[in-house]
């Protein structure tokens, strides 16, 4: 692995998001890291670092590691990107550490990603009658 620069790139952020109405999320760890490119430029990136004793709580894991990603990338409104400037904004990484997971799942890493996709229109050849059914 090469250096390209020697120099801080790491920031640990407050851990405390409010937002006015809609309330308040504590994030365990939250920083951000601006990674050196080998073009001398910088790229910004958020993480977030989790430790998850309970591994079955009343709702879903996945829909609250969703939901943290989300109120991360609306607070970098103002600082990463604005109306004018929606490209500004910053990849967010969410890692969750859970300790007391099963044995089964001991080792276990689930990945999930926002990524774009291509639907295509299917053409249905076949039709639905009453004789198809039974």
């Amino acid at each position: 692995m090469k250096i390209i620069k020697d120099e801080q790139c790491f920031r640990w952020l407050n851990n405390e998001n409010m937002i006015p109405n809609y309330g308040t999320v504590k994030f365990d760890m939250l920083c951000c890291v601006d990674l050196p490119q080998l073009n001398g430029t910088n790229k910004r990136i958020y993480l977030n670092v989790e430790i998850q004793n309970n591994i079955q709580p009343c709702y879903s894991l996945v829909t609250r590691g969703i939901a943290y990603v989300l109120r991360i990338l609306t607070t970098q409104w103002g600082r990463e990107y604005d109306d004018k400037n929606y490209d500004g904004m910053k990849k967010v990484y969410s890692l969750w550490i859970m300790p007391q997971a099963t044995k089964r799942k001991d080792g276990d890493v689930d990945v999930y990603k926002v990524k774009k996709g291509r639907m295509e229109k299917k053409k249905t050849t076949k039709i639905m009658t009453r004789k198809n059914l039974l």
